[in-house]
């Protein structure tokens, strides 16, 4: 069954929270227990201590420890007698009377047979056995002695209280205390479940309402409405959201552009036709005689024609990554004189001067030498149409960097700010080209492209009234 996301990162933070709470109750309460033991035995020690003393005190010896009272009370045990540690029946002291302490007995009499405590003298020989040890007079190892707690009479130790490391069996008094901590660990665990789950419920609710907006509005993209998503934080799925909304606008720029240029190839397409359909059409009812003139004009439509589906063709086969290129290395002062020689009549003829400015000591670059012309070629006429006669055009080659830096500038009318970000754009055409029907509004879109397949950019930089100078930038071969 496919769960929602929602749901699934509802369930980890529960898992989270269940496995933390499960393995910290499992710690703490192996160490409450643990610490619990230590805290009774400490306890009993001390008080056990002080009774032996004053026994001590009174006997002078531990001779009659074994047949006391005291023994059964404080959980010495010797399997003698009938009290806390020990298991037979009490052969000292009057019962209910002797040396008073240790701890409650429990309903079921568990917690009065338990053997805590141990006895040896200051010798280090047991008196009263307990744990490993259970012979009266068996030595006791120098570790043991160290741990033990020490009974001193008098400023001379007398004996070592030793005792087991844990509880044997709890009172009723201890296990109502265990019972209690171990309900409210369960308490907080359940707590703890509750608040992960809210907890979740809210993040979860908050990741997941821009992945569901993201959701709506890929939806309607595929219905071709383009949404922009509301960013509200900063983090992953923000950028993933201003990623999207960036994608939208992208996808809208890209419709409206297909749009547009699906117009004006109909609009470029229709006048040539027009014109050569209107010639056709009086040849043929000889409303017009077939003069080389007329049939120049129709010849010059139909080169048109050719130019702008040949110019389609190069940025489909751009577009797609599959331009051919025939690389090889060639140096750029010689692209830039070749260029310039080849304008430079048709440059005089609109009273235009071409200089050419290459340096002598530039690296090759790696270039489809027929596709560089092309791309020479477009900046050149298209800086000759809009270059006033007196006015000049530079072509120039420098080396910076990595890089091999081609320009062509001219000192024409300029391009206006607001179409600075528009010209390589395809079928775009400035107002004053609107009036040349020589131009498809390709050709700069075709420099881009190919400028591109090369591996490097294209730049513009204009003032309008005063010149542009585009800049081609290509990988230099050192």
């Amino acid at each position: 069954m496919t769960r929602s996301l929602t749901a699934k990162l509802i369930l980890a933070f529960v898992l989270v929270a269940l496995i933390t709470g499960l393995v910290l109750a499992g710690v703490f309460r192996t160490l409450n227990a643990n610490r619990f033991d230590d805290f009774v035995l400490d306890q009993q020690t001390e008080a056990l201590v002080s009774q032996l003393v004053e026994f001590y005190k009174v006997e002078g010896s531990w001779d009659n420890l074994r047949d006391s009272l005291f023994v059964t009370t404080m959980g010495m045990g010797q399997g003698m007698g009938q009290g806390m540690g020990m298991g037979g029946q009490n052969q000292g002291g009057p019962s209910g009377q002797g040396w008073q302490g240790g701890m409650q007995r429990d309903p079921q009499g568990a917690a009065e047979s338990r053997r805590l405590f141990g006895l040896a003298d200051e010798n280090g020989n047991i008196v009263i056995p307990v744990g490993n040890y259970a012979d009266i007079g068996e030595p006791v190892t120098a570790a043991d002695l160290r741990t033990g707690a020490p009974v001193t009479v008098d400023g001379k130790r007398v004996g070592t209280v030793l005792r087991v490391q844990r509880l044997p069996v709890y009172s009723a008094a201890e296990q109502l205390f265990l019972e209690k901590t171990n309900r409210a660990l369960l308490f907080a665990l359940i707590g703890a479940a509750i608040v992960a789950i809210l907890v979740g419920i809210y993040i979860a609710r908050t990741l997941t309402r821009p992945l569901n907006q993201l959701t709506v509005a890929a939806h309607q993209i595929g219905k071709g409405q383009h949404e922009q998503v509301k960013v509200t934080s900063n983090d992953e799925i923000g950028d993933l959201g201003r990623a999207f909304n960036q994608m939208t606008a992208e996808i809208e720029h890209g419709t409206r552009l297909r749009k547009q240029m699906t117009a004006d190839i109909a609009h470029d397409l229709r006048t040539p036709l027009t014109v050569i359909g209107g010639y056709v059409e009086a040849l043929q009812d000889k409303v017009l005689e077939p003069t080389p003139e007329r049939l120049a004009l129709i010849h010059a439509e139909i080169d048109r024609l050719k130019r702008m589906v040949d110019d389609l063709r190069t940025l489909s086969m751009a577009d797609a990554g599959e331009l051919p290129l025939q690389r090889q290395l060639i140096s750029p002062a010689d692209l830039v004189r070749q260029v310039g020689e080849l304008f430079a009549p048709l440059a005089a003829q609109k009273g235009v001067q071409v200089i050419t400015d290459a340096g002598t000591a530039l690296p090759s670059i790696n270039v489809d030498e027929t596709r560089m012309m092309q791309i020479l070629e477009n900046l050149l006429a298209n800086a000759l149409r809009y270059t006033p006669s007196g006015g000049s055009i530079r072509l120039g080659a420098v080396y910076q960097g990595s890089t091999v830096r081609l320009t062509v500038s001219d000192t024409g009318s300029g391009i206006p700010a607001d179409e600075l970000g528009l010209i390589f754009e395809r079928f775009h055409k400035g107002d004053k080209a609107r009036t040349n029907d020589s131009g498809s509004g390709l050709g700069l879109a075709i420099v881009k492209a190919m400028i591109e397949a090369h591996s490097g950019s294209v730049d513009v930089q204009s003032t309008p009234g005063s010149g542009t100078t585009f800049t081609l930038t290509l990988p230099a071969q050192i």
